[in-house]
């Protein structure tokens, strides 16, 4: 019988350089103790980056490019479906990072629903005793000024009636006052459950998106202590406090900025 010749399968010596995100990273590098610290950052520019050639398994698909063929395996022996494996179970590990987790919040709470409007911190420039009005505009205040309006209300839709509403905010400026009580004040809903605030539209400050401290307690009930964002601001999408259901329905023209927002309540 005549010598049978055995197929070679010629690969190239080099791999051209690959497109590589976030999550090819993960998955080549192998298990690491903050796999966190391979994503992006929300502040900076998620796109791919030219890394130096690597071993990979024949067919396997990086960084949406074309198919490559080469060795199978990497270094350490690993399989193709091996590697597969362990990748889609550190996915499913890797929790969702705030700041994307709050687009695919529901909309505001209705009443009727049985789901209260969400608590957050009071920030550290809380004060408390300020003074009982319903504006909160300066004398000689150039600021853009804006209307925030709206009901407290059970998650049955009845109104609550003299509920305490304390509020406070930054300046134009992005600024707290921290020695008086500029655009800090409180005031209680009607029989209706209404309210009508007049104030500025607050400046934003490094760190925070634009928003409106909140304090609202029904009479002999328990406090909610929230904030109130701005649809439409940019940092919206970065702030990790930032919630879409505390987002207020606003309005504008060139001199007023009006805004609404209920509070629903468990009571």
């Amino acid at each position: 019988m005549g010598q049978q010749r055995k197929s070679r399968v010629a690969f190239p010596k080099r791999l051209p350089a690959l497109r590589v995100g976030w999550e090819d990273k993960l998955a080549l590098r192998g298990p690491t103790s903050d796999p966190m610290s391979l994503m992006p950052s929300p502040r900076q520019k998620q796109g791919p980056k030219s890394v130096a050639p690597l071993r990979l398994c024949r067919g396997l698909r990086i960084g949406g490019g074309k198919s490559v063929n080469g060795t199978c395996g990497m270094a350490d022996g690993t399989s193709r479906r091996s590697l597969l494996k362990w990748v889609g179970a550190s996915a499913a590990l890797l929790p969702m990072p705030r700041w994307a987790r709050s687009r695919d919040l529901e909309p505001t709470p209705a009443c009727g629903e049985d789901e209260a409007t969400p608590s957050e911190t009071a920030g550290p420039f809380y004060k408390p005793r300020s003074p009982h009005r319903a504006s909160l505009i300066e004398p000689r205040d150039a600021a853009r000024q804006m209307r925030l309006s709206g009901h407290v209300l059970t998650t049955r839709c009845k109104p609550i009636a003299g509920a305490l509403i304390d509020i406070w905010h930054a300046d134009a400026r992005g600024r707290y006052d921290l020695q008086g009580f500029r655009y800090r004040g409180h005031l209680f809903t009607d029989a209706q459950g209404a309210y009508d605030i007049a104030t500025i539209v607050p400046g934003i400050y490094e760190g925070r998106t634009r928003h409106i401290h909140v304090r609202v307690q029904p009479p002999g009930s328990a406090i909610l202590t929230t904030q109130l964002y701005f649809p439409g601001e940019k940092a919206n999408a970065w702030d990790d406090l930032f919630e879409r259901a505390l987002l207020m329905h606003t309005a504008q023209d060139a001199a007023l900025l009006t805004a609404t927002f209920n509070f629903v309540l468990h009571v």
